[in-house]
């Protein structure tokens, strides 16, 4: 296999391998020099020093700028450090073609400036591709997410997808493209489930009565049904 599902805070996409070492090690070497300016600061005491807020639950990675205060200690460094030890280790566990599952990594930079920087961190997980729509999704989230309105309009984005196209999301240079008699493709963003009255009015039934006679809501729509 020579791809890797990585999740990040938002999404979750397939890489290949080799790409997803290029990425990174494309960013790494910024975020190591900054460590070892941060190292050279702390133990001089003076100057300034990019001072490391790791945040894993939301996967970001913000280094701001600040004067080094005179008791400063190494110690506050450790944690980026650490971020950096772990993106090398699934560096390595890439190429290996062994990945290493729910490690945090520097996955992608998101802010650049002269004071900030933000990244984006990822982790590898175990996921398998959807055989309909070809996404990625964890095994426990595949039988639940397969015949779903997301499938569904994945499914009908797949040529458009195969054929290199991706989306326009910038309203101005939608005109633009229009206008230049440029060719362009027009999927689904989202689907909408289009139903009978008597369903919608049943779901509205059953929400104004919680728990209706102790029935979840597709029991309670089967019961409907078969009354219809």
């Amino acid at each position: 296999m020579n791809s890797i599902i990585i999740q990040t805070q938002s999404e979750r996409q397939e890489y290949n391998y080799n790409d997803l070492i290029t990425k990174i090690e494309s960013i790494l070497p910024t975020v190591e020099s900054i460590y070892e300016q941060n190292i050279i600061a702390i133990a001089s005491g003076t100057g300034i020093w990019f001072q490391p807020e790791i945040d894993n639950r939301f996967r970001t990675a913000t280094l701001l700028q600040c004067p080094v205060a005179g008791s400063l200690a190494l110690s506050f460094n450790e944690d980026l450090g650490e971020l950096i030890i772990n993106t090398k280790r699934v560096v390595q566990a890439c190429r290996e073609r062994v990945p290493l599952l729910n490690i945090f990594f520097i996955h992608e930079i998101r802010s650049s400036q002269p004071n900030y920087y933000r990244y984006a961190l990822g982790c590898a997980i175990p996921a398998n591709i959807c055989p309909q729509c070809r996404g990625p999704y964890t095994s426990s989230g595949m039988s639940s997410h397969i015949g779903s309105l997301r499938c569904m309009r994945d499914q009908q984005c797949l040529d458009v997808m195969d054929d290199g196209y991706i989306i326009m999301d910038d309203s101005s240079a939608v005109s633009a493209i229009r206008k230049a008699g440029i060719e362009f493709k027009v999927r689904p963003s989202a689907l909408d489930m289009w139903v009978p009255t008597w369903v919608a009015q049943a779901v509205k039934d059953y929400r104004k009565n919680k728990n209706y006679a102790g029935l979840k809501l597709h029991e309670f729509l089967k019961a409907v049904q078969g009354n219809g």
